[in-house]
């Protein structure tokens, strides 16, 4: 999951621009945060955005490769494990990719 944000992050971000990993605990759930500077999706194109072989209407080569499954696949994963995934703007540009999963103690 965090391979294929990382990803998307590189491919829709400038050259030499700056991804960020944050990550948090709180009441039993773990979120981590993938940060990019890309210029950011369109309202209209988010409501695809997680379905499969969705792909964004962009100009950027890098970012129409792929067979657009990624991020179906990221959400069926976090779902079927009781997390949520999602989308966040930032100010300034760019997008915040964030991810819910429980923290199970197994004693």
């Amino acid at each position: 999951m965090l391979v294929n944000l990382l990803s998307n992050a590189i491919k829709h971000s400038p050259e030499n621009g700056m991804i960020q990993i944050n990550h948090s605990m709180s009441d039993g759930t773990l979120r981590i945060e993938v940060i990019d500077e890309g210029g950011g999706i369109p309202l209209e194109q988010r409501k695809d955005l997680f379905r499969r072989f969705a792909h964004l209407e962009t100009t950027n080569e890098r970012a129409r490769q792929g067979a657009g499954l990624g991020l179906s696949v990221v959400k069926a994963i976090i779902e079927a494990q009781h997390g949520e995934v999602g989308i966040m703007d930032l100010p300034g540009g760019g997008n915040s990719f964030w991810f819910t999963l429980p923290i199970v103690d197994h004693k």
